[in-house]
């Protein structure tokens, strides 16, 4: 059983097979290298559930194994696996052999080496990015270049119990969760741009432990011109996929000076100010509604992906659900 999403940005491919080759020729259709599926056990247990979807220049994707060994070739390409359930994962990158559990670590698989995993049963969410946008965001996020060889300086494996490993392990689930939830209604794509820049800061903050340290330093202050741009930058296009490390890199500032100076100059974080900017217009659309909308088409307009994390946040700021608002105002214009 098979389902093909759209090869467009946030568009979710999936299915299920026992087939050992129609497993290898969708996973080499999907991830665009030449994959080599192997038993791992009993032939009889074999089988695999995979659910993927493009993030701009990111593949991410949920799979469930059993008696599984995949090879294959990197290329260009760093990978990030974390088992979530099941037996350990083995996995062997170059010269590198580990297995690592779920709730415990992440395996990377260096670019240009071959890639080896095998799972006797399990589940895990897998992330590939190219090398090259894991060193310009790294790069950029510092404002700095990293010195001698990039690739050498990668971590070989993501401590899911420290803060940046925990953060990128739950935005992976729920950025793999949201945008299946919203691919049926062809609005995928709304998230997909948020989460891959999420997920590229967060990879590449994991993997070059530099990095890391260096975003941990304080900044300098920098010009007030630049901040009230991002603040009316944002404000103005709240409600597209607006990408705060390409701001900042227009603005010609690294990711770490933007936040930090943002919220000297404003006392919120630019995602903060986003999220009130989002909620803000939500509201102004509920209680002014200019045609016939529901709650979740005022959600979608107004740049949120997941109609329940809405209607949270919109109820802790305004002590009323959206639909209460809604319903007020239809009683007032009717």
């Amino acid at each position: 059983m098979s389902r093909n999403g759209k090869s467009g940005s946030g568009a979710v491919t999936a299915f299920v097979s026992r087939d050992i080759d129609v497993v290898c020729e969708r996973l080499t259709s999907i991830s665009g290298a030449s994959t080599r599926i192997d038993y791992f056990g009993d032939p009889d247990a074999f089988s695999m559930s995979l659910t993927a979807t493009k993030l701009g220049d990111l593949l991410l994707s949920k799979v469930q194994v059993a008696g599984w060994s995949l090879t294959r070739p990197m290329e260009s390409l760093t990978n990030i696996s974390i088992p979530t359930a099941g037996t350990p994962m083995k996995l062997r990158s170059g010269n590198r052999s580990y297995e690592v559990s779920a709730r415990d670590a992440a395996a990377v698989g260096r670019p240009f080496e071959m890639l080896e995993a095998k799972f006797h049963e399990g589940a895990a969410i897998v992330l590939h990015a190219p090398i090259e946008a894991l060193i310009e965001r790294a790069e950029q996020l510092t404002n700095g270049s990293l010195s001698g060889s990039p690739i050498s300086q990668m971590a070989d494996h993501v401590d899911l119990s420290a803060p940046i490993g925990e953060a990128l392990a739950r935005t992976l689930r729920t950025a793999i969760s949201e945008v299946s939830a919203l691919d049926s209604t062809g609005l995928g794509s709304l998230v997909a741009a948020g989460y891959e820049d999420s997920l590229t800061n967060l990879a590449a903050a994991a993997l070059f432990p530099s990095i890391a340290h260096a975003l941990g330093r304080s900044t300098s202050p920098c010009a007030s011109a630049a901040i009230r741009f991002a603040r009316d930058f944002i404000r103005e296009h709240a409600a597209e996929p607006v990408r705060l490390s390409q701001l900042a890199s227009d603005l010609n500032l690294p990711m770490r000076t933007l936040q930090d100076n943002f919220r000297r100059v404003f006392g919120v974080s630019p995602r903060e100010w986003l999220l009130e900017c989002r909620l803000e217009r939500a509201r102004q659309r509920l209680i002014l509604p200019d045609r016939p909308m529901s709650v979740s088409a005022v959600a979608y307009e107004c740049g949120f992906g997941d109609l329940g994390d809405f209607s949270g946040k919109y109820r802790k700021k305004y002590g009323e659900s959206p639909s209460v608002t809604l319903r007020a105002a239809r009683r007032h214009f009717s």
